[in-house]
């Protein structure tokens, strides 16, 4: 009964932390789109970038804001796909990481960096609660 307990919470954790996912991908579609901005500004992206340099990345990033919710209404999310998700995002994290210690980059990008580590983390975790028996390795 306690590890049913259990796997409720991981999958209520799973699901809100999609549903976070889900408007902060879209805010940050909006940033990228619009680096211009305040927001921008203070992240310190370039002013002026072509907007197809501005749109393509924006589109992706709320594209994945988008499965993150369509993941979140899911009965069982996709696990491949949620895997996917999750790489993206320690993928961002590792970025963010690499340009904040080489290049200075701005503390807001490291916060988003922070963020997307605890994501992704999160996300691996519960890919290794649901395949317990994968998880292990070969016999």
């Amino acid at each position: 009964m306690a590890e049913a307990g259990r796997s409720l919470v991981i999958d209520i954790l799973l699901r809100m932390s999609l549903w976070i996912s889900f408007p902060l991908n879209l805010g940050a579609a909006y940033v990228l789109a619009r680096p211009s901005g305040w927001l921008g500004q203070q992240l310190h992206l370039p002013a002026a970038v072509d907007p197809l340099y501005a749109a393509l990345p924006a589109f992706l990033v709320a594209l994945f804001g988008c499965v993150y919710a369509w993941l979140a209404l899911q009965p069982r999310p996709a696990q491949p796909l949620l895997a996917v998700a999750a790489l993206g995002k320690l993928g961002v994290f590792a970025i963010t990481l690499g340009l904040w210690l080489l290049a200075g980059a701005a503390p807001g990008l490291a916060v988003v960096g922070c963020v997307d580590l605890i994501l992704g983390l999160l996300w691996l975790g519960w890919l290794k609660a649901a395949n317990p028996s994968q998880a292990a390795g070969p016999p």
